[in-house]
């Protein structure tokens, strides 16, 4: 799944080579935290959960990034929740950096 947002492209990271790149950036970051590891990912899935790392991407570089950790709850329900997270650093929005239909 993509989705644009001016020069930033929004993806699932699920490849090996794509959760590499991730784990290294998550490891770099100044608060990067076991909570968006991938060592976290993988215990959260033994237990039964579902997973997804989201990235924005300028390029090929991460600008931030989200670990979520998707949990059915009773009655068919989900929670999500990005511990310690996301990461990245957003410059204040502004027109130019939003897309319209114009």
């Amino acid at each position: 799944m993509k989705v644009e947002y001016a020069h930033m492209l929004i993806r699932v990271l699920s490849q090996e080579t794509d959760l590499a790149t991730y784990d290294a950036w998550v490891k770099r970051h100044p608060q990067g935290s076991l909570w968006q590891s991938l060592e976290w990912k993988r215990f959260q899935e033994a237990l039964g959960r579902e997973m997804r790392v989201y990235a924005a991407m300028e390029g090929q570089e991460i600008q931030a990034s989200a670990l979520v950790v998707i949990d059915r709850t009773a009655f068919g329900l989900t929670t999500w929740d990005v511990p310690r997270g996301p990461l990245g650093e957003w410059p204040e929005i502004s027109g130019q950096n939003q897309r319209t239909n114009s």
